[in-house]
C-alpha cells in the first residue's frame, strides 16, 4: 500500500499531452445530407451531399429533388481517416498537427459558417484532389466548410438525408413479383425532411 501511494505522489514524469480524438466523431455519420452555399453568396444555387455508406453524393440546385447530380466521391473511414475518391481529408486521429495523407489538422476551435457558430471544430488542410484547400468539420455534425475546386462551400443547413435511389440492377427477382414496392408509396414526398438538407 505504501508502495503504491509513492508512486502516486512520485514527481511528474513529463507534462500530459492533448487527448487524441478519433475522427469519427467530426466526419459526418452515413445517412446525413448537407446543403453548402457558396461563400458570401447566399442566393446562389446549393451544393447538396448526402453521406452513403461508400459515397459523397452531390447535388447542385434549389432543392434535393430537383437539383442536377454532379458526381459522387467514393467514401472510405478506416485508421487513416476520412478519404474522399482515395484522397484523405480527415486524418484519423484530429490534434492540430496530425497528418495522414494529403491531410493536415491545422487548427481546433470554434468556426462560424453561414448557418452560424459551430463550437468544436477541426480544420484541415488538405494539399490534393478536388477538395485541395481548407476542409471545416465539426463534432458531432460532420463538414461544415468544404473547398471544391478552389471555390468555398458554408453550411447552410444539414439533416437526413434522402433514401439513396436503388440501382436498377435488370434482374426481376423470384417468382411471384407483381411489381409492389411493398412500401405503399403513393409519390407524395411530404415537407417535412424530404431532402434533410434545408
Amino acid at each position: 500500500m505504501i508502495a503504491l501511494l509513492l508512486l502516486a505522489c512520485g514527481p511528474d514524469k513529463g507534462t500530459a499531452s492533448a487527448p487524441e480524438v478519433a475522427s469519427s466523431v467530426y466526419a459526418g455519420a452515413v445517412g446525413m445530407s448537407f446543403a453548402f452555399i457558396p461563400a458570401g453568396q447566399p442566393d446562389a444555387d446549393t451544393l447538396f451531399v448526402a453521406v452513403r455508406e461508400e459515397a459523397w453524393e452531390r447535388r447542385i440546385g434549389r432543392e434535393w429533388d430537383d437539383a442536377a447530380a454532379v458526381g459522387r466521391w467514393s467514401r472510405s473511414f478506416g485508421e487513416d481517416g476520412l478519404a474522399l475518391d482515395g484522397v484523405v481529408v480527415l486524418p484519423g486521429t484530429v490534434t492540430v498537427g496530425s497528418t495522414s495523407g494529403a491531410a493536415t489538422v491545422t487548427a481546433e476551435g470554434a468556426r462560424a459558417v453561414w448557418y452560424g457558430t459551430f463550437p468544436d471544430t477541426v480544420a484541415v488542410q488538405v494539399a490534393e484532389g478536388p477538395l485541395t484547400g481548407e476542409q471545416v468539420f465539426a463534432r458531432d455534425i460532420g463538414p461544415i466548410q468544404l473547398t471544391v475546386d478552389g471555390a468555398v462551400w458554408e453550411l447552410a443547413t444539414y439533416g437526413e438525408a434522402e433514401p439513396e435511389e436503388p440501382v436498377d440492377t435488370g434482374e426481376t427477382g423470384s417468382g411471384g413479383d407483381t411489381g409492389d414496392t411493398g412500401g405503399g408509396d403513393t409519390g407524395d414526398t411530404g415537407d417535412s425532411a424530404d431532402t434533410g438538407a434545408r
